[in-house]
């Protein structure tokens, strides 16, 4: 039985005390807009649920600083056997042609939640193959590890986690220059880097994605609505005509649904595509959080992604070590996969991401000494 005393909530840093923060307020304004709202349909509890499983955060953390922090290597080997799992499935899946997915592997969700999750966990590899301090084969295996998990998120064909690449680099760039200070070498690094994703998107035609995509784009500009691109182009309207109805607190967890389909069948709604009906989200977290949970549940979603940034960010300043470091790069991925996903309306991205973050708060190096942050000391 976990007994929480002041003593030791008072012991937790400033930085995660504004991250459970930020989580337990995100939670519980899910709750308020949607009882203020009213009615549920048949999936909200189930919805609003993996919203409010951000309330366990503090739970969590205190478990972690109880039991003296996460040993690093541990949580390492963790992601590391996470990013061989999900390829080992990839694999195998990727050569099994579905009526649903076609060829795209999906684990046991969705092609688009499975390769957003893949990265995640392989961005995680990639940051600490590039900043810890372990020894050259161990690094390589980290490294080869990041790979497999890029190869997963590959073989799922989904355009939103393979966008994830430069914007985390782009990010493990930066980082690397506040330490090192050599930019030469991190143009150098940066650069090989980027070859070997050229050379891995070419091999899984990459490169075809980009086409469709730039062909669906040209399409929409013409009045064709029914591509792949162009159904996403017209549920973002839908969220934005939707987010006017309820502006502050939104139409409600559970209730985009039914408020689509209300909104399709009326003259406001009159030149959006029918098709969108099927869809339960606008696929994209920003424009679900305006339209479900109006302009205050679309800032405290923003807050739940910027101020663990924030934590990390500083814990990298004091120790410049590698668990920081994956944080950010974890933030960085979920930030970009939503932006073609509901994230976390699906149980898989909330739970990874509060897995993630919560884990990397508290890790323990091998030698005792806490390297991310000092709130789990070592007993």
């Amino acid at each position: 039985m976990l007994t929480v005393t002041w003593k030791e909530w008072g012991n937790l840093t400033r930085e995660i005390k504004l991250v459970l923060l930020a989580f337990t307020l995100f939670a519980l304004w899910a709750v308020y807009s949607t009882l203020v709202t009213g009615q549920l349909e048949a999936e909200g509890p189930k919805r609003l649920e993996r919203y409010t499983s951000f309330t366990f955060s503090p739970l969590l953390i205190l478990l972690f600083y109880r039991l003296g922090g996460i040993r690093e290597e541990v949580l390492v080997t963790s992601f590391a056997l996470g990013c061989c799992t999900v390829f080992a499935v990839a694999v195998y899946q990727y050569n099994i042609r579905t009526p649903e997915f076609g060829s795209r592997a999906w684990g046991d969700t969705h092609p688009n939640r499975y390769g957003g999750g893949s990265m995640a966990l392989a961005v995680v590899c990639l940051s600490y193959a590039l900043f810890s301090s372990y020894k050259s084969y161990g690094k390589l295996a980290l490294l080869i590890c990041a790979g497999l998990g890029c190869s997963a998120a590959f073989y799922s064909g989904t355009r939103g986690s393979w966008i994830v690449l430069p914007f985390v680099l782009s990010a493990l760039v930066m980082l690397y220059i506040k330490k090192k200070r050599k930019w030469k070498k991190a143009i150098i690094w940066t650069a090989g880097v980027f070859v070997s994703i050229t050379i891995i998107a070419f091999t899984f035609n990459a490169q075809q994605h980009v086409k469709r995509t730039y062909s669906s784009i040209t399409a929409y500009k013409n009045g064709q609505t029914h591509t792949s691109l162009g159904i996403r182009f017209e549920m973002f309207k839908s969220a934005l005509l939707l987010s006017q109805k309820a502006p502050l607190v939104g139409v409600g967890v559970g209730n985009y649904h039914a408020s689509l389909k209300e909104l399709v069948d009326s003259p406001q709604g009159g030149q959006l595509n029918p098709a969108i009906k099927n869809f339960h989200n606008p696929h994209n977290a920003y424009l679900l959080s305006l339209a479900e949970r109006g302009v205050i549940g679309l800032m405290l979603f923003l807050l739940v992604l910027l101020v663990p940034l924030y934590a990390f960010y500083r814990q990298y300043s004091r120790s410049y070590s590698a668990s920081p470091v994956a944080g950010i790069a974890v933030v960085v991925c979920f930030s970009v996969v939503g932006l073609s996903i509901g994230l976390f309306q699906h149980s898989a991205f909330a739970q990874i991401y509060l897995f993630s973050i919560t884990t990397l708060l508290c890790v323990k190096k091998p030698n005792g000494i806490t390297s991310a942050t000092t709130v789990c000391n070592s007993n």
